[in-house]
C-alpha cells in the first residue's frame, strides 16, 4: 500500500483550498457590516484639562519609589508625632511638609483605588490581563455587530473542527448507505488507522454473533464465462454486453500479461544454450506465480496504484488502498477475511468511498493440479459499499505462450443489484490486475538481484582464490629454479666441494680433550 509518508500526519491540496475558502468566507463575514472594527467620522475624542492640574503633585514613574512612598506614610501615621515626623522628612529633602503630605495622600489614594499596581508583573499575569482585554474586545464587538461575530465565529469554530478532525478520519460524511449517501463516504483521504479501527468493529461483531451480511444473496462461482481468452497477448479493459436473460446485470472483465523476457534482459542468469534458457524462463515464471498467489494470501491486491487519473487528478493521494488488519495490529485470521478499499472518487460529490468486503473463497494453488492457477473472490457487504456484487482475481500461468504469468479481475453484479458506473468499475479492475502484477513482478526482481549478488560473490570469491593459489604456486617455482640455480653455480666455483671426506684429525688433536 502507498502510504504517506512525512510528519504524523499530511494535508493534500485540497485541504488547502479548502481552508483558503473558509478564509475567504470569514473575510466576508467581517465585510459584511461597513461599521465593523471601524471608527466613525463623528465620534472625535475630546480632551478637557483639569482646573487643579497644577495643584495635584508629581508623583514617581517607579512603582518601586512608590511603594518607598506608601511605607513613609505608614510609617508617618503609626509615629507619636506625625507632624513632627512630616516637617522633618519634609526638610530633608528640601519640600515643605504641605507639598509633601499631599504627595503622600495621592499616592495612597491611587494605590488604593488601582491595587493591581501594587502586584508583581510577571508572564502569566501579562497573559492573563491579554486575555481578559481580548475577551472584553470580543464581547464588546459582540454586543455592537451580533450577525456578524456570529457568522465570523461560526466560521472560526468550523476551521478548528476541520483542523482536528482531517487527520483523525479524514471529515467524515457518512458511515453507511442512507437516504443521501450511496455509502461510506469521506472527505478526504482517511487515514490506515482509522479505516482499521472499522474493520476492527466489523470484526468484533462478526465474532459476538452478529454475522456479517452480504449485499447478494447468491454468490458466483464459476467465473469461466468471464475471463477473457487470451488473443494476440493484449492487454486492457472489457465491458461485457450482457443479454436480458443473463443471471448478471453489470460485468467487467481487466487481464494483463507478464513475460519473463523482460527480467531476464534486466537479470541474466548466464544461459548459453537453449534448454538453459528455457530453464531459467520457467524458474522465472514459478517465481512469478507463487508471488502472486502468496499475494492473495496475504490479501495485498493494491501495493501499487496510479495517483492521477482522467477523473480526478487534483492531489497525490493513490486511487485505490486496500485496507486490512496485519498482524502487528493483533488481528487473526478471521479478521483478514474483512477489508476495505478506499477508491477515490467513488464516494459521495466524488470524494473518497470505503467499499467494504468480505472474503468469500480462496482457491490456492495445488501441487497435483493440472491446471497452475489461484483465485480469490471477495463480496461486497450490506449497505457498506457503493455496488452489490462480487470482485473475482484470477492468476493463472500460460504454458502455452513460452511461459507468461496472467492476471485476470473481474466485476460482477448479479440482477436486483445496484450498479456501479463503468468509469469507476474499469478503473478498479484495471488497477486491482496492474497492482498485482507490478507487485509480483517487483518480488521477483528482489529474488533475481540477491541471486545475482550471491552469483557474483560466489565468481569473484572463487577467481580470488584462482589467483592466490597461482601466486603461490608460482612463488614456488621461482624458489625452486633459484635453490637449482645457486647449486650449480656453486658447484662450478668448487670443483671438488662433493668429494669431501673428514680424516677426524681434528678429534685426536691434545687441545681438544
Amino acid at each position: 500500500m502507498v502510504r504517506s509518508a512525512p510528519g504524523r500526519y499530511s494535508f493534500h491540496l485540497r485541504t488547502t483550498k479548502f481552508l483558503v475558502l473558509l478564509g475567504a468566507v470569514y473575510v466576508c463575514s467581517l465585510s459584511s457590516n461597513r461599521h465593523f472594527l471601524c471608527v466613525r467620522a463623528e465620534e472625535q475624542v475630546t480632551w478637557t484639562p483639569s482646573d487643579d492640574a497644577d495643584d495635584e503633585p508629581a508623583l514617581p514613574l517607579s512603582l518601586k519609589m512608590r511603594k518607598q512612598l506608601l511605607q513613609l506614610h505608614e510609617a508617618i501615621s503609626q509615629a507619636d508625632d506625625p507632624v513632627g515626623m512630616l516637617e522633618q522628612v519634609a526638610a530633608q529633602n528640601q519640600m515643605s511638609g504641605a507639598e509633601l503630605g499631599k504627595m503622600l495622600e495621592k499616592n495612597y489614594r491611587d494605590l488604593q483605588q488601582d491595587p493591581s499596581l501594587l502586584q508583581p508583573k510577571t508572564l502569566p499575569r501579562a497573559i492573563f490581563k491579554a486575555l481578559a482585554s481580548l475577551g472584553v474586545m470580543v464581547s464588546q464587538l459582540a454586543k455592537k455587530h451580533p450577525r456578524s461575530f456570529g457568522l465570523s465565529a461560526l466560521t472560526l469554530i468550523l476551521i478548528c473542527y476541520t483542523l482536528f478532525v482531517v487527520p483523525r478520519t479524514g471529515l467524515q460524511m457518512s458511515s453507511s448507505k442512507g437516504l443521501l449517501s450511496k455509502g461510506p463516504t469521506t472527505m478526504f483521504s482517511p487515514p490506515d488507522r482509522y479505516v482499521k479501527k472499522l474493520i476492527r468493529r466489523k470484526s468484533e461483531s462478526n465474532r459476538s454473533g452478529k454475522p456479517l451480511s452480504l449485499s447478494i444473496r447468491t454468490v458466483k462461482t464459476e467465473w469461466d464465462d468471464l475471463l477473457t481468452p487470451l488473443q494476440d497477448e493484449e492487454d486492457g479493459v472489457q465491458v461485457h454486453i450482457l443479454p436480458r436473460k443473463h443471471e448478471l446485470r453489470q460485468a467487467i472483465s481487466a487481464q494483463y500479461t507478464l513475460s519473463p523476457d523482460e527480467l531476464l534482459e534486466e537479470f541474466p542468469l548466464g544461459g548459453e544454450t537453449k534448454a538453459e534458457i528455457k530453464q531459467e524462463r520457467d524458474s522465472i515464471v514459478d517465481m512469478l506465480m507463487s508471488n502472486a498467489e502468496k499475494l492473495l494470501e496475504e490479501r495485498n491486491f493494491i501495493e501499487f496504484s496510479s495517483t492521477t487519473s482522467g477523473t480526478d487528478s487534483d492531489n497525490g493521494s493513490p486511487l485505490i488502498r486496500n485496507v486490512i488488519l496485519s498482524d502487528d495490529d493483533d488481528g487473526d485470521d478471521g479478521d483478514k477475511k474483512v477489508g476495505v478499499l478506499v477508491v477515490r472518487g467513488l464516494g459521495d460529490f466524488g470524494r473518497h468511498g470505503l467499499l467494504f468486503y468480505k472474503v468469500t473463497n480462496h482457491v490456492p494453488v495445488y501441487s497435483d493440479a493440472d491446471d497452475d492457477s489461484a483465485s480469490l473472490t471477495v463480496t461486497t457487504l450490506k449497505n457498506m459499499g457503493f455496488f452489490d456484487g462480487q470482485i473475482h482475481i484470477h492468476v493463472k500461468r500460460l504454458p502455452d505462450h513460452d511461459g507468461m504469468l496472467l492476471v485476470q479481475v473481474s466485476l460482477a453484479v448479479p440482477k436486483g443489484g445496484r450498479r456501479i458506473s463503468n468509469t469507476m468499475g474499469q478503473l478498479i479492475v484495471s488497477e486491482l490486475a496492474r497492482s498485482i502484477l507490478q507487485s509480483s513482478s517487483r518480488r521477483t526482481k528482489q529474488t533475481l538481484a540477491r541471486k545475482s549478488q550471491n552469483r557474483r560473490y560466489k565468481a569473484w570469491g572463487q577467481r580470488r582464490a584462482n589467483e592466490r593459489r597461482q601466486t603461490r604456486t608460482d612463488r614456488e617455482r621461482l624458489l625452486e629454479e633459484m635453490a637449482e640455480d645457486r647449486r650449480r653455480r656453486w658447484q662450478r666455483s668448487n670443483p671438488n666441494a662433493g668429494s669431501y671426506r673428514p680424516s677426524n684429525r681434528r678429534q685426536m688433536s691434545p687441545n681438544n680433550c
